[in-house]
């Protein structure tokens, strides 16, 4: 199987309706199984316009190299993409030529709409309202709006993220009203009602979640879904609670050089947020499981699942990235023995094994990994110990198929290896995203439409070339009513009319 740069992801436009369950990311689970596990990149603030900081070398290494080497199923920019340095002057305006700088290097690249989104932030909409962002930006010159819903979907659940528009109404230079209208409650609302039943919900926006004006409204609906709310605007890395919402921020990327760029990893239900720096980025290393207690803040991670004190073999699950091949992994528990972590069959950015807690006193535990590639760098969790906690059963491959998925690839490939891309294949879950979702478990895969194909990864490994994916659902999987849905496009909303 040849190099994939990108996800080949599936796109269908779905009509909303009204669910009753609610995510629950407490209900996240440890588990054996390797292949319950995705993940997304979030970036913020690229600032695009001034040459101070190297914004669009950044931009270019993102794009270019740290994506190839990542492969999320998606990547989401929380906005601020420009820097609206109208005349030279920070905040005084929009600027074509920024705009078209911009544009540009999404476009040399070859990102499509339904892998790169790009939400608006406070300087896409100085003096202006967001006519800019809605002509140059990927989201808006392709939906003709300022907000995003899309359903990420596998075989082991489904999981509904929903972009925000943070920016208030005013279009003056210099200000920052951040704020929700009516409508974009009212949207919000419907977009989250629509998909309560799925696994996990995610909300993207640009500034914190106590900055917009009306935004204990939008936390409410947050709070009612179960919602992670992830965000930029701070130029600073933090996890923390805020009225009750688990709240995520990135550093800057056009403005920063570390802790700019962040992994999020969902494996068993769990989320992981992890970030690393643009000048010194690889090996990226991010344990999946066992969860990690705590929150970058030191608070308690209030969705953290316990581990059994008494496993012989509490699973372990890392995520290396690395542009140098990757020679070793090992874990750690406490002053415990170092075990090796082994590589995954499907997925070679995927390494896994166990730890020993037998003997270990319940409470938390410091597990650290340990990843020798480009050099050698290591990552530490807290694993809370409890007698309540799980100890899964080991976890075998399926009759009948490679490690993993019963062989299924999606595309007709033979399910080897693919240069450590998470695409559909290597997933093992068939993954699809429907667009502009509204959702509900009949939110089906594609099975390979005319805008799908835009996504899919050509001949040279880049997207766009039409490779022939479909993102179909797994023979064997029962999967052909998938097939039979009838895909609704829903006109797109602007934000302001």
């Amino acid at each position: 199987m040849r190099p994939r740069p990108y996800s080949c992801l599936a796109v269908a436009f779905l009509l909303a309706g009204a669910l009753s369950a609610r995510a629950d990311p407490g209900a996240a689970y440890y588990g054996a199984d390797p292949h319950r596990l995705f993940w997304l990149v979030q970036v913020s603030d690229t600032h695009i316009g001034t040459d101070w900081y190297n914004e669009d070398g950044r931009f270019y290494w993102l794009l270019q190299e740290a994506l190839p080497i990542i492969q999320p199923e998606l990547v989401i920019n929380t906005g601020d993409l420009v820097d609206a340095s109208k005349n030279g002057i920070p905040a005084s305006g929009q600027d074509l030529g920024e705009w078209q700088r911009y544009r540009g290097i999404v476009d040399q690249a070859g990102v499509p709409a339904d892998y790169y989104i790009d939400l608006p932030g406070n300087h896409d909409t100085y003096d202006d309202d967001l006519s800019y962002y809605l002509e140059w930006s990927l989201n808006g010159s392709t939906y003709g709006r300022t907000t995003r819903a899309l359903l990420l979907q596998f075989d082991f659940g489904f999981y509904f993220l929903y972009g925000c528009s943070t920016p208030g109404d005013s279009a003056r230079p210099f200000l920052d009203p951040a704020g929700f209208s009516q409508e974009e409650l009212e949207e919000m609302g419907e977009m989250l009602e629509g998909n309560a039943d799925a696994n996990l919900v995610l909300v993207f926006g640009h500034h914190p979640p106590g900055d917009p004006d009306r935004a204990d409204e939008a936390r409410a609906l947050w709070r009612g879904a179960g919602a992670q709310y992830f965000h930029g605007h701070i130029h600073a890395y933090e996890e923390y609670l805020y009225d009750g919402v688990l709240a995520r921020q990135v550093n800057s990327l056009g403005k920063a050089k570390h802790e700019n760029l962040a992994l999020i990893a969902v494996d068993g239900d769990f989320l992981t947020y992890e970030v690393t720096d643009s000048d010194d980025p690889w090996p990226f290393l991010v344990i999946t499981a066992p969860a990690d207690a705590r929150l970058e803040s030191g608070d308690p991670n209030p969705y953290a699942y316990a581990v059994a004190p008494d496993c012989a073999a509490a699973p372990v699950r890392a995520l290396v990235f690395d542009n140098a091949p990757v020679t070793a992994v090992t874990c750690r528990a406490g002053s415990g023995p170092e075990a090796a972590l082994e590589r995954d069959p499907d997925r070679p950015m995927l390494w896994r094994g166990a730890f020993d807690t037998t003997g270990l006193a319940a409470g938390e535990v410091e597990l650290t990994v340990t990843a020798s590639g480009s050099q050698t760098r290591s990552r530490s969790i807290k694993v809370l110990l409890d007698a309540a906690g799980a100890c899964p059963e080991p976890w075998h491959p399926p009759d009948g198929g490679p490690d993993g998925d019963g062989g299924a690839t999606g595309d007709g490939d033979d399910g080897s290896a693919d240069g450590g891309g998470n695409d559909a294949a290597d997933l093992g879950a068939d993954a699809g995203v429907t667009d502009d979702a509204g959702a509900g478990p009949e939110a089906g895969r594609d099975g390979g439409d005319g805008e799908a194909d835009a996504a899919d990864d050509g001949a040279d490994g880049s997207p766009g070339a039409g490779s022939g994916c479909g993102c179909g659902t797994a023979p064997g999987a029962g999967g052909t009513w998938f097939l039979l849905l009838l895909l609704l496009l829903l006109p797109g909303r602007r934000r302001r009319g």
